[in-house]
């Protein structure tokens, strides 16, 4: 493709020199040109682009794309625009001929849930007939092979790189975790959605967003930018209504709207007056599952998951909301959602009483604890700490969340990252004022009853007190890493899988 085909429709505010080069290939690294690129400088958390557009042109890259006027650049075209990763993700979409408009694409945002739910819709797929592919924080999966997700929703070259791979493996649908960083740096622009789900929006990510009110800002860009600009015929929102952030969000002519909620029909109103398509008739959870009746746009649907837990029907109503909207037929949903016997890293039952989750939000943790509450005979033993680098608000109300639904609290490292661990645990306690702390020495003889807390901070260590000191009847929780296999110290990622070091420690006790 010539630079003016790939640059027509961009923002632009200076074309200097040729337009009519042929581009043969697009790069947002220096150290990734090849001779003929067109290199894009954005402006990285660590590094400026900008700063590497003469290594890029030594490499060969023949045109830049740049915010800012650069000085001569000696023959290489510049395009100055006004948000170059913007012009990144258009840029992206054109050069792999827009693959997007050739897949049924899912969009999924939210605080929680999001990985659930890609697990429960790629499965309605399948038992559609259907070829998904799915982009998430677990992993990217399609045609038969798995790929490790370095984040949640990867940057627009390699998100429109990726689907136009898909494309041409025979994949029909792609189901897309999008996350507030990605759709804050326009990564999911130029992506043709035909389904866009909201789950739920809690605390997260402040450290980059700064505002509570920012952070859902850059959720709602979903809504309000990216669907409508899709070129999709049929376009549906799917919406969480017993959200408050969810029922902010507005009918838009030309896109229809499926909302869901845990509430009866008769009573699921909005402050706004707008009612839910798909509501909770009656529900019955237990430890082995979900059972709810509930009604839909296809008629009464009598639903069952192995899944478990309040948070998880919330999570299957989305699911079959996205059903709804790609119009799948009843049976496929039905079976799609009883095929999903469990999400890794998520309330991942690793022994009998012992569980996994990814839980790192307050809300998450409260709700993965009030989930378990009911399914134990005897104690509730949670062990879970706090990743580095990130909000520090959040600290706190952990802290307290686990102290008032736990019988004891095994404080640990998480991901400390650049942080000093010790002060990462400290930011936790303060939210435990008035509990009691006991020594990790005292755990096996202590009558623990509630309101305490205990501080280990080596994470392998702390979780093999917690499955140590768990009697008949108690429920050990390990929160916060979930499916994750590594650790953060400082700048190094060492392998570390919390599910590993459960098998570990219950083989040292028995």
């Amino acid at each position: 493709m010539t630079l003016e085909d790939l640059i027509h429709g961009l923002d632009i505010i200076e074309v200097r020199g040729a337009r009519d080069i042929v581009v043969q290939g697009i790069a947002y690294h220096s150290h990734s040109v090849r001779n003929g690129d067109l290199f894009v400088a954005i402006q990285g958390e660590e590094a400026d682009g900008h700063l590497f557009v003469g290594d890029a042109i030594k490499r060969g890259a023949r045109s830049v794309v740049v915010s800012k006027h650069m000085a001569d650049l000696q023959g290489v075209s510049q395009v100055v625009v006004k948000d170059t990763r913007a012009a990144l993700a258009m840029l992206s979409s054109a050069y792999y001929g827009e693959p997007s408009r050739s897949l049924t694409l899912v969009g999924i945002t939210g605080t929680n849930g999001k990985t659930t739910c890609s697990y429960l819709i790629e499965s309605l797929i399948k038992a559609s007939g259907g070829n998904p592919a799915v982009i998430g924080t677990i992993n990217y999966r399609y045609g038969g092979h798995i790929y490790p997700a370095p984040v949640t929703t990867p940057q627009s070259l390699d998100l429109q790189r990726m689907m136009s791979e898909m494309k041409g493996a025979g994949i029909t649908h792609l189901i897309m975790e999008v996350s507030s960083h990605a759709l804050a740096m326009a990564r999911v622009d130029g992506c043709h959605f035909d389904v866009a789900l909201f789950t739920n929006l809690g605390r997260d990510h402040l450290d980059y967003h700064k505002t509570p009110e920012a952070y859902a800002q850059s959720k709602m860009r979903l809504f309000d930018v990216v669907l409508p600009a899709s070129a999709k015929k049929r376009k549906s929102q799917v919406i969480n209504m017993d959200d408050p952030v969810g029922r902010r969000i507005p009918d838009r002519e030309g896109i229809a709207r499926i909302g869901f909620s845990q509430k009866d029909a008769s009573n699921s109103a909005s402050a706004g007056g707008a009612t839910s398509n798909i509501c909770v008739k009656r529900a019955e959870l237990s430890g082995s599952g979900i059972r709810a009746r509930i009604t839909t746009p296809v008629g009464l649907l009598l639903v069952e998951s192995m899944l478990i837990g309040r948070h998880n029907l919330s999570n299957i109503l989305g699911a079959v909301g996205v059903g709804c909207a790609l119009g799948l037929a009843p049976e496929a949903i039905l079976g799609g959602i009883k095929n999903v016997e469990s999400v890794p890293g998520r309330l991942e039952r690793v022994a009998r009483d012992v569980f996994v989750d990814y839980a790192h939000t307050p809300e998450a943790l409260d709700n993965v604890l009030s989930t378990l509450r009911p399914l134990t005979k005897g104690r509730i033993i949670t062990m879970f700490g706090c990743g580095g680098d990130r909000d520090r608000g959040k600290r706190a109300e952990m802290g307290r969340i686990s102290l008032c639904n736990s019988d004891l609290v095994v404080l640990t490292s998480d991901n400390p990252r650049t942080e000093d661990p010790f002060m990462i645990l400290k930011d936790i306690e303060e939210g435990m004022a008035g509990a009691r702390r006991i020594n990790k020495e005292d755990l096996s003889g202590e009558a623990i009853t509630g309101g305490i807390y205990t501080v280990i901070p080596d994470r392998r260590e702390a979780i093999s007190a917690s499955v140590r000191i768990a009697r008949p009847g108690d429920v050990v929780l390990i929160a916060g890493k979930g499916h994750e296999d590594y650790q953060i110290v400082g700048k190094n990622r060492i392998h570390f899988d919390d599910r590993e070091e459960v098998r570990k420690a219950i083989a040292t006790v028995v």
